[in-house]
Order: structure tokens, then sequence, then C-alpha cells
């Protein structure tokens, strides 16, 4: 058995199902990544969430390292305060769209309300290596698509 960075959470097997094996936050795909995604808590612990299945989300280590504790998050240019998506609560295509930049070879998260905008910056959903792998994957998957469609 390979050596672990850190101990698995005892939950993530039914996490991660329940999630499809994808970031809840940028739908990443865990297959693509190399290390499995890491079980977050939604209410952070460090701020009394619960270590419940209604709090936990599957994230990739890009959105759980830069969602860290937060909760509400100041959008850029706008004073007020907005709560982040929550996976248990928020419906994901209510909150962001893909969008695809072909010159760029690049898929964008681009937020459809204050909650997926908040979400998208702070979760730093379009630095360019994401945006890149995005593609990539989204090249994989139509790839996929079409070779089981040939069958």
């Amino acid at each position: 058995m390979a050596a672990r960075d850190s101990p698995r959470h005892p939950l993530y097997p039914a996490v991660a199902d329940r999630a499809l094996h994808r970031c809840e936050y940028c739908l990443a795909p865990e297959e693509f990544s190399g290390k499995e995604f890491q079980v977050e808590h939604i209410i952070p612990r460090a701020r009394g969430g619960p270590d419940t299945l209604d709090n936990l989300a599957l994230a990739c280590i890009r959105c759980n390292l830069s969602k860290a504790a937060a909760q509400l998050v100041a959008i850029h240019g706008e004073e007020q305060t907005v709560p982040l998506f929550n996976p248990r609560t928020d419906d994901w295509s209510a909150c962001f769209a893909f969008v695809l930049v072909p010159d760029r070879e690049a898929v964008l998260i681009e937020g459809a309300n204050a909650i997926g905008r908040a979400t998208a910056q702070r979760l730093r959903m379009n630095v360019p290596h994401a945006t890149r792998a995005r593609w990539k994957w989204f090249l994989a998957y139509a790839l996929e698509a079409e070779f089981h469609s040939t069958d």
C-alpha cells in the first residue's frame, strides 16, 4: 500500500461516491488529478461545522485550500459580502456556467449570480493552469464520448 500525505477522512468513500468523484465546487474530475480529492467542511470545523455528511463536500486541493475557513466573501468592486457556494443547498448550474475560450485553449467558470461570482473569485477557479487543465479534461471527455458513440 502506498504512503499517504495525510490520513483519509473516514467518510471519504461516501462523500466521493455522492460527488461522483468530482470536485463539488469546480467540477474537476478526480481521475485526472493523480491524487485523491479532499473531504472539505462546508461550514468549517473552526466555525463550529460538524463532521457529518450533510456538511462535507469533495473538493480538489486548489478549491479546498483557497476556500480555507471562509464562508462569506466580498465580491471585487462591491461592498456587500456574499455566502460561498454550498454544494448541499445551492444548484451548481444556477451559480456557475462553463465558458469555452478555444483561442486560449481554456474553459472558464463564470459566476452566474453573486454566489457564483464570489465563489469563483475566492476559489481562484480561473487561474491559467486551472482553465487549461479544464480544457484538457473537456477534450478527453469529448473524445471518450465520440469513441463510445462509434461502438
